[in-house]
């Protein structure tokens, strides 16, 4: 109902630290002594996004920042701030690597990021006012609510009208 879609562009940099349980148990005297080594990892990472929509009427991808589709920084609405397009992350996670020989291996792994932002899909809270939105134009009023193609009247939806659940402000993205 809610008909929200996005897509964003990340670029990443990270630094972690594998931690190799099993290494402990190694012998000096045998380099490939276990050829399966599991391994966690852990660290710090900046990442840059720009949310986008697809209009519903022209087919066309908008940048979603700039229209403060849910009143961010706007006065009607003191506790939505703007938020930041580069972000700190932390990435964390575990795999397993197979050492081939002294110089390949092959390895599997599965890293989760923790962010410290909920808009990296531009959705975070509530649908805000159409008329305080119309401050930053007719395309902020009708990517903040896509519902029926973007013709619908927001004020009147009682799905998707103002104060009604666009995202979920109490998990950030990740």
């Amino acid at each position: 109902i809610r008909s929200t879609n996005f897509r964003t562009n990340l670029q990443e940099a990270f630094l972690a630290a594998e931690i190799y349980p099993t290494k402990i148990f190694e012998s000096s005297n045998s380099l490939l002594f276990f050829r399966l080594q599991p391994y966690g990892l852990l660290g710090v990472g900046v990442f840059h996004f720009n949310p986008q929509g697809k209009d519903p009427v022209t087919g066309q991808w908008v940048d979603l920042k700039p229209l403060h589709t849910e009143g961010q920084g706007f006065n009607e609405y003191p506790t939505r701030k703007e938020y930041a397009l580069t972000q700190i992350n932390v990435p964390m996670g575990f795999g397993v690597k197979y050492l081939i020989n002294e110089k390949v291996d092959l390895s599997f792994e599965v890293v989760h990021r923790k962010t410290f932002t909920d808009y990296i899909d531009d959705v975070s809270t509530t649908y805000v006012d159409p008329t305080v939105l119309a401050a930053k134009g007719a395309t902020a009023v009708k990517m903040a609510n896509r519902s029926n193609g973007g013709k619908a009247d927001p004020a009147t939806d009682a799905i998707t009208g103002p104060g009604q659940q666009r995202g979920d402000p109490h998990y950030n993205d990740s």
